[in-house]
């Protein structure tokens, strides 16, 4: 029923609403102070929704604001970082529940790197005596050096491996220089290069040092031995090189016991 001060449409007054006994409808705007019932369709702008398709603008928040939910059913919104370093947004749950997120300064600087083999541009590393190892499984490449603060006492580098490393010049270790095969030494800096020595007395002369571990990449090394106690006169040495890792030293004296000395060298 309409009253005297309010225009009432009908669907048999107005040609813009239709009925078809289930729905009416209208192209034009509808406008009143409270609907009751359930509404479909699109919404400028709504106070409550219970579900929204699709919500184009969420009220509440400043720049930078990320919605999340603070408890079931209700939405709360976290404010941007003002920082001008870098945050990263956090979540530390109890083991069972989660919990709200927050924004927290990144440790250095740079962006973090979530990937299975990521690649770290100009990182820097940094620690304490006691922080314990940096441990890779592949490779650790840097243009810069390695410098170690460790006291004497305790080792800085430690390798497994036996692998000779080409191109490695160690401080207060000899340096390997092959010269050639004339007088006039035309001296190569040797990489890769292996020294063997010791002492072995000699048993009728003769004395097979076995077992030179690593061996030697080839059988092409040289040799050399000289007596050190008990020389015979003219006592001559030579050694032969049986294989890589295995040579055999002989006197010219067949009853000699002399201890002598070798060494050598690839």
């Amino acid at each position: 029923m309409c009253s005297r001060t309010t225009t009432c449409r009908t669907t048999s007054t107005d040609s813009s609403l239709t009925d078809n006994g289930t729905t009416i409808t209208t192209s034009e705007p509808i406008t009143a102070p409270t609907f009751t019932g359930a509404l479909a369709g699109n919404a400028t702008t709504a106070t409550s929704a219970t579900t929204a398709t699709t919500a184009t603008n969420l009220p509440g928040g400043l720049l930078g604001s990320m919605p999340y939910q603070s408890a079931a059913g209700t939405t709360a919104m976290l404010a941007g970082s003002t920082s001008s370093a870098i945050a990263v947004l956090t979540q530390t749950g109890t083991g069972s529940l989660s919990a709200a997120p927050n924004w927290n300064a990144a440790t250095g600087t740079g962006l973090a790197v979530f990937a299975t083999s990521p690649t770290i541009t100009t990182p820097t590393l940094s620690g304490t005596t006691s922080s314990g190892a940096i441990t890779a499984n592949g490779a650790l490449t840097t243009n810069l050096s390695l410098v170690s603060t460790r006291a004497t006492g305790t080792a800085p580098l430690t390798v497994t491996s036996v692998t000779p490393v080409a191109n490695l010049v160690v401080a207060k270790h000899p340096t390997e220089i092959y010269c050639g095969t004339v007088a006039a030494c035309s001296p190569v800096a040797q990489t890769g290069g292996q020294i063997v020595y010791g002492s072995v007395a000699l048993a009728s002369g003769v004395a097979t040092i076995t077992g030179i571990s690593p061996a030697f990449a080839d059988a092409l090394y040289s040799c050399t031995a000289n007596i050190r106690s008990g020389a015979i006169t003219a006592e001559l040495l030579t050694v032969n090189n049986v294989s890589s890792s295995s040579i055999t030293i002989t006197s010219s004296s067949v009853t000699s016991t002399s201890t002598v000395s070798y060494i050598c060298i690839r």
